[in-house]
């Protein structure tokens, strides 16, 4: 019987404190056998100019794996000791070294930690960390049986400073390590200098291919630890009580009819007394085990609460400190009461913890809950108006029809609205962008639209974005991961040159998103960029909890000072200054269903368009 190994990685991004890397190495069927599959953590306080930290652990993890598996006769614990230490040795010149490793052969795990690093385990709902070096060449190793359900943590010292042991029980606890892995994250981005962090988290599963009994994992850690046996559960005392009680009483004797009547009607009686007692013992057994589930129920989630509480307690004291820490804090407290709430549970304490956490959501998660109203309702101008982008032009919203070619403008003070091109001048439009003039895309080419006049010929490779801006016209050439820049002539725009500079790679193949304020923002679906004069400028935001892991839009312009991020997934627009510092974060359920934003700070109105309507929120930022 051969367990299913499910696993997930953090680790903190490389800055002066140093780095960490994870991986995992399984090799072909004769070593897997033998010496089993391989992790390691990696981390070290190098931060040397010119060392490049993904070569450098791909280099320690070949030597590593190349001194592990070169014996498949040797014990793997033996051989794991000889690996690391050699490895080690090789490497000495790296500062604050930390190596982790786990084997997992054949159900046996073999681990060797040494530079502060630790091993700990999650079984039976108690975490204990079983191995943990004290730093230098110490090295530490242990090994036994896995059990169903062990999850295992690999950490740097670093991580496990950051994360205490509450909160490691509180996401690990009933999660798989994926699952985990998005309640910690978050707090990462609250750290600094988070380099050095690093933690591996495994959990045994069950083979999709095998038949599991109970009794097949009946192994232990081999620790010293008594809590960690993986004893079988003795079954209930009261189990099988209804049973016995039932067994036990016997059945009234049949009398025939020469019995005295007095003596049948007694028999009668001590029936129904029998069987009334019958009743209250069956029923008082039935009340019993109700108790008993549901102070089973209170074990399983009161450390929960417990731990949320104390996050909460902590991101309130810290918060005029460290604002960040304290929406991570916060953030996780309401991601473990919502759990707990989502389980049907009745607790008055869970109902004051989720609204202290709600008191706090403005002044420490800068959340708002907001209900978007109306601002036009652009079926009343076309049946079946249906749109999926649009654009701030000055004082106007332009929004495009694609499938019914029209093309509606909204003005922001007056909320007037009206149709201003039809098919007439939008037949084959695909896209448009709007700033002094309006230019629609179509298959063959760029038109100004008013005149019907083609400007820029279609010689790109496949499908395209393009946006104008400052009296240029600037083509996003998915294919190739360019930014043409096309320039005004006499007769249209000039030819193309590539606006990127000299050298400049990034990937523009998933391009969704553009937005102009000087700079040139580009959202793809891995990142957000941003140029200035074809180069990419440093940015990327922090502080945002939970993580936007699908962006669908952002928008800015030259008189915004912030950024605004469409992310549907989580039914929020999230804003962040042009440094990528969170600012602040507005949620409904209607936001489920926007397709594209504007926004005029000015009027201080955020507007989104959902199911051909307008619908505007009001910023509190």
């Amino acid at each position: 019987m051969t367990f299913k190994i499910l696993s997930a990685k953090l680790t903190g991004n490389p800055d002066t404190s140093g780095w960490s890397q994870i991986y995992e190495y399984k090799p072909d069927d004769e070593k897997l056998n033998s010496k089993g599959q391989l992790f390691l953590l990696i981390a070290t306080s190098s931060v040397t100019e010119g060392l490049n930290s993904v070569l450098a652990g791909r280099q320690m993890l070949s030597r590593i794996t190349g001194e592990y598996y070169s014996g498949l006769d040797e014990n793997p614990l033996s051989a794991l000791k000889g690996s690391i230490r050699k490895v080690s040795a090789e490497f000495s010149e790296w500062q604050g070294v930390e190596i982790a490793t786990l084997v997992i052969c054949n159900n046996v795990l073999y681990s060797v930690v040494t530079g502060c690093s630790t091993l700990a385990i999650l079984r039976n709902g108690k975490l204990a960390k079983l191995s943990s070096s004290a730093g230098g060449e110490n090295i530490k190793s242990l090994s036994g049986f896995t059990k169903l359900d062990d999850i295992y943590v690999l950490g740097t010292e670093q991580f496990f400073e950051n994360y205490n042991d509450g909160v490691l029980m509180a996401a690990l606890n009933g999660r798989e390590p994926a699952q985990a892995l998005e309640s910690l994250a978050p707090g990462l981005h609250s750290v600094i200098k988070s380099g050095k962090t690093g933690a591996l988290f495994l959990k045994m599963k069950v083979s999709e291919e095998e038949v599991v009994s109970e009794k097949e994992y009946e192994g232990k850690v081999e620790v010293d630890k008594e809590m960690y046996s993986g004893q079988p559960q003795t079954k209930p005392e009261h189990a099988n009580l209804v049973d016995r009680v039932i067994s036990k009483v016997k059945p009234n004797p049949l009398y025939i009819k020469s019995e005295k009547p007095e003596k049948t009607a007694k028999k009668r009686i001590s029936g129904v007394i029998g069987l009334l007692l019958l009743i209250i013992l069956t029923s008082s057994i039935f009340i019993g085990v109700r108790k008993k589930n549901s102070s089973d129920i209170k074990a399983k989630y009161v450390e929960k609460l417990n731990i949320a509480k104390h996050q909460v307690d902590e991101a309130e004291e810290v918060f005029p400190l460290d604002s960040e820490r304290a929406r991570g804090l916060m953030s996780l407290a309401r991601e473990s009461v919502l759990a707990i709430q989502s389980e049907n549970i009745q607790d008055p304490e869970i109902d004051q913890l989720g609204k202290r956490i709600e008191e706090n959501s403005k002044k420490i998660l800068t959340e708002y809950t907001a209900d978007p109203q109306i601002f036009s309702d652009l079926t009343l101008l076309s049946e079946n108006f249906s749109a999926s982008n649009m654009v701030l032009a000055e004082d106007k919203i332009l929004v495009l029809d694609v499938a019914n070619k029209k093309l509606a403008s909204v003005n922001i003070d007056t909320k007037r609205s009206e149709t201003i091109a039809g098919p007439s001048k939008l037949e084959g439009v695909k896209n448009f962008s709007a700033a002094a003039d309006v230019f629609i895309q179509k298959d063959d080419g760029i038109y100004q639209m008013e005149e019907g006049r083609k400007v820029i010929e279609d010689r790109w490779e496949a499908d395209v974005a393009f946006f104008s801006y400052a009296g240029n016209i600037y083509v996003i050439d998915k294919s190739l991961s360019v930014i043409l820049k096309y320039t005004p002539s006499e007769s249209g725009f000039a030819n193309s040159s590539n606006w990127l500079g000299e050298g400049i790679t990034v990937n523009l193949t998933q391009t969704l998103k553009t937005s102009v304020d000087g700079m040139i923002w580009v959202l793809t679906k891995d990142k957000i960029y941003k140029f200035s004069h074809g180069i990419p400028q440093n940015f990327s935001y922090s502080g945002i909890f939970p993580l936007i892991t699908e962006p669908i839009s952002i928008f800015t312009d030259d008189q915004s000072q912030n950024l605004y991020i469409l992310d549907q997934a989580n039914n929020r627009v999230v804003v962040v200054d042009k440094e990528g510092n969170y600012i602040a974060q507005y949620v409904s359920e209607k936001i489920k269903s926007a397709a594209d934003l504007v926004v005029s700070e000015e009027e201080k109105k955020l507007i989104l368009l959902a199911e051909g309507k307008l619908y505007y929120i009001d910023l509190q930022n």
